[in-house]
Parts: structure tokens; sequence; C-alpha cells
């Protein structure tokens, strides 16, 4: 029994705390005195929101209208956070400060740099005083009480309680005005570590997009170009989201730092479909999914030269076109996501990297989105999610990339070698081809001489030249008079004939009607000659220099 009247009072305790909460935040909410508590100011920034009241109104008033209509409770209340969603009004914050309670001036921040138009109101007296203005539609970024990426505006201590107006524009898109109050040196030096770790953190990411792109260049290889300019683009994209683009880049341009992002948002889509298509394979393991990306980035281009051509358009539609670019984006991921899945399977690796890497952005991805249409509030992050992710991203792709140029460089090492080698082995094959060659001209040769050492004739019979003493004509006969033989073998053929088939250094012609076989010329005289067997030939004056010339032997 004791159990369980305790845990009845502990479930009443618990129902007394809980509507306690809710009634002291509908309080604070409705309440018009509840000032700002700026004590805190000297250690800490504060959120003047839950201390405001967040009017809207559809149409463009004047800061005196809208004070009146509040006094008259005319005006819609809004929810008093900082992301109020898509929306198609004007809002106005109501804050107060009891500046009896400080002794230094503050910083108010709006951190959004992406807003319409901007301007704050002080009330002096029941008179309404402008001391802070800006925005990026019709203004260029000097065009502004206090230069800076975001809105930022000095707050004077006027030593008594003081109303103060916000205006935010940002009409036909979603609506986000995270408010800080600060301490003005806490501020400045919050600033500069800032701005250092900002610096730090784009020069990192551009190096990173810069040597990929070398080495895509280099090795030519589409898979580091695609992700340079995945990674070169985000990096300019998140430039921007944080209002830098604004100030160093475009700083005179009056509207285009209001479309900046959605631009890249386009191209950061185009070169991630391109990216992820090689790097996990797409195109041979899943090519629907290929095929609808190559139609989103069409779409997504299509868009984007819809907004070029047709401005005013675009404004008044500026919902819908990012609804419908946000969904894309959305199936671009959902697309990767099962092509992932599926590269588990055949690319281990690259698949577990990418649910890594692209986890960690589609988180920030969903933080975001979740500002954009009002679910989440954007001042409980630190920093801006994209960022986080983006950069957590890129780190851990960028590992990924090394490792694949890693395998790049030792697959090419590999066919360096196999290459080294093919070329050693054509060499070998060059040297014993040219070796064949050689010997077959050598064996042609010896078969040349070989054929050379005899004469075929008509009569199919077979002789050796050394055989063949001399070669007489009669008539269309040849007698071919050998020193193995003591009759001559008959042949049916001419001199000028036989005499084109014997080797002209040991065969001479030495009269019309005969044929000599130097080797057997024993004596040349006048007007004959006598062989080795004792024959005697008649012998032409137009042929006696001839025979001389070939003859080795001197004249007995």
């Amino acid at each position: 029994m004791k159990s369980i009247d305790c845990n009845s009072v502990r479930l009443k305790f618990f129902i007394v705390f809980v509507f306690t909460i809710i009634f002291t935040k509908s309080t604070a909410q409705k309440s018009s005195s509840f000032y700002i508590p700026i004590d805190n100011l000297k250690s800490e920034r504060i959120n003047p929101l839950p201390f405001s009241k967040v009017f809207q109104t559809d149409k463009d008033l004047e800061v005196a209208t809208v004070d009146n209509l509040i006094k008259q409770n005319k005006l819609t209340l809004a929810n008093p956070k900082a992301s109020q969603g898509f929306s198609q009004n004007f809002f106005w914050i109501q804050f107060k400060i009891d500046w009896k309670n400080l002794n230094q001036d503050i910083v108010l921040e709006l951190d959004n740099p992406h807003i319409d138009q901007v301007k704050l109101y002080q009330n002096v007296n029941d008179e309404f005083l402008k001391i802070g203005f800006g925005g990026d539609r019709n203004r260029t970024f000097k065009d502004r009480s206090y230069i800076n990426r975001r809105y930022i505006f000095p707050l004077k201590n006027t030593n008594s309680t003081t109303t103060y107006y916000l205006l935010v524009d940002k009409r036909n898109a979603s609506v986000s005005f995270p408010l800080w109050l600060w301490n003005k040196g806490q501020f400045e030096a919050v600033e500069t570590k800032q701005n250092v770790y900002f610096g730090i953190f784009f020069g990192v990411i551009f190096f990173l997009g810069i040597v990929s792109l070398a080495i895509g260049v280099f090795i030519r290889n589409k898979m580091f170009l695609y992700y340079a300019g995945y990674t070169l683009s985000m990096c300019l994209y998140l430039f921007t989201a944080l209002g830098f683009s604004f100030q160093f880049l475009y700083p005179n341009s009056e509207n285009f730092n209001n479309y900046s992002r959605v631009i890249l948002s386009v191209v950061i889509a185009v070169f991630t479909t391109l990216f992820l298509r090689i790097f996990l394979n797409i195109d041979k393991n899943l090519p629907k999914i290929s095929k609808y990306y190559k139609i989103v980035s069409i779409i997504l281009v299509a868009l984007t030269v819809l907004w070029m051509f047709f401005s005013e358009l675009y404004q008044v539609h500026t919902i819908w076109l990012l609804n419908i670019s946000n969904l894309l984006f959305l199936s671009i991921f959902i697309g990767a996501f099962w092509a992932a899945f599926y590269a588990l399977r055949t690319n281990r690796y690259n698949a577990i990297v990418f649910f890594m890497a692209f986890g960690v952005i589609i988180f920030g991805i969903l933080m975001y989105l979740g500002v954009e249409y009002g679910l989440i509030n954007e001042d409980i992050f630190p920093l801006n999610p994209m960022l986080l992710g983006s950069g957590f991203e890129i780190i851990i792709l960028s590992f990924a990339m090394i490792y694949q140029l890693s395998k790049i460089i030792s697959a090419k090492q590999v066919l360096e070698v196999k290459h080294q080698t093919l070329v050693q082995n054509t060499k070998t094959l060059e040297a014993k081809n040219l070796e064949l060659i050689n010997t077959a001209k050598t064996l042609k040769k010896q078969h040349t001489e070989k054929k050379s050492d005899t004469i075929l004739l008509k009569s199919k019979a077979l002789i050796k030249l050394n055989d063949i003493t001399h070669i007489s004509s009669d008539g269309h006969y040849l007698e071919f008079y050998l020193t193995t033989k003591e009759t001559p073998e008959v042949d049916r053929n001419t001199i000028k004939a036989v005499l084109n088939l014997l080797p002209k250094t040991d065969f001479a012609q030495v009269h019309r009607s005969h044929i000599v076989n130097i080797n057997h010329l024993k004596i040349i005289k006048a007007s004959e000659l006598i062989l080795s067997d004792g024959k005697v030939l008649p012998v032409s004056r137009s042929f006696k220099t001839q025979i001389k010339a070939l003859v080795i032997k001197p004249q007995e």
C-alpha cells in the first residue's frame, strides 16, 4: 500500500509540474511586461525570443500602425520561435529592455544573412526611431547600418525601459530569424574567433577541392573531377549560406544573393549524381536509377533556367519551386542509399564510406529542412547543421578518395611492370625473329648454293657443274662433255639459254658454239685453247679478253 501511495504522489507531482511549466511558458508569451534579463549578458549571450512577442501581417505596415494595432489586439500573434517555416507574411518582433540594470551597450544579432528586408525601430516617447536596417533584395551589401555578413544592430544604453520593434521580411520563402543579445566586447571576441575558424574550414575544403581537381586532370579520372566539382560547389554554397559571398564575392549585386543558394544547390545536386554514379557503380548495377538521376538533373537545370529568364514568376511561386526542388534532392539521396545497399555485395568499401559520409550530411540536411519548414528551431544549433554535416562528409570522402588514388597508383604501377615485361618480351621476340630471318636467309643461300652445284637438263638429267668440261652446240642440240662419261649428254637447248643458268665465275663462252668450264682450262693460245683432258677448242677474238680475265692459271 505504501508503494502505491508513493507512486500516486509521484504521478500527481509530475502532472502539477508539467502544467506549471506550460502555464509559465504561456504566461511568458502573453505577458507584455516580461523584460529580457540582460543581467546575464555579462557572462553569456541571451535569446530574446522567449521574452518577446512575435506578430505577423499580410501587408507592409508602418511601425506606428503596427504599434497601434498591437495595443488594440488586432494583430495575429505568432509563436515566439526563430523558425516560422514557409510564409508569405511580414513578421514583427516586439521586445523590451530595462537598461537600468546594465551600464554598457549591447549588440542585437540576427543570425540569418538571407533576409529580404530587415528594420529595427526604437520607441522614444511614442516616436519611432529607425536605428538599424539591411536586406539582400534591391540592396547592395554596403546598404546596411552595420557592415557584417549577418545583420548586427548595436543598441545604445537609454538608462530606461525601452521598447523595440524588429521587422523581418522574407516572404515567399522559409522565414527564420534566430536572435541573440550580446555584450559588445564578448560579441567582438567571439566574432574574431569564428572568422579564424571559418577561414581554416573553408581553406581546407577549398584545398581538398583544388587537389582533387588537379589529380583528376593529371590522371584523367572523371570520379576525381566530379568530386572536385562537388567539393568546390559545396564550399561555395556554405560560404554563401553564412553570408560571406555577399560580403566578398558580389557586394554590389542587389538581388543575386537572394537566389544564389538555389543555383548552387542545383550545381551540387548535379555533381552529386555524377560522382555517385561512378563511386557506387550505379550505371552498371542499377541503370534505372542512373537514368532517373539524369532526368532529375535536367529538371533541376530547367528550373534554374526558368528562374533566370522568368525571375518575376519565380518570386511568385518560390515556395512551390523550393518544395519541388527539396523533393528532388531528397529523391537523389534515397536513390543513392538504395544503390549503396546494393553495392554492399559488389563494392563493400565504397558502400560503407558512403553510409559514413552521406549519413552525416543527410542528418545535416534533415535538420536544415526541419528549420526550413519550421519544425526545428534554428537557434538550438550552436553551428549551422549543414556546415557540420558537410565538413565531416568532405573529410571522410577525402580520405576515401586518397584510398582510391592509392589503388589507382598501385594499379598503374602493376600495369607499368606488365608494360615493361611486354616491352622486354617484344624485344626478345624481335631478336628471335631476326635470328630466324637470318637463319632462313642462310638456309636459302645454302639451298641456292647447293642448287647451283647442279644443272637440270630438259631431258631430266641432273648434272654436276664440276663434272662439265665444256659444252658444244650441234644444231638445235647441246652436247655436255663430262669427266664422268665418255659420251656427251645431249639436250635440246641453246648456248645462250644454258649460259644464263651457269655461274659466270666458272663458265665462259669462247666461241659461238662452245662454252668452257674455266676450272678445266689448261692452255690458251692465239686462236685455240686446250682443256685438261687434252681436247682442243677454237677461240673467237671477241671472247678472248673475257676468258683471260677469268683464268687464274698462267699460260704455259
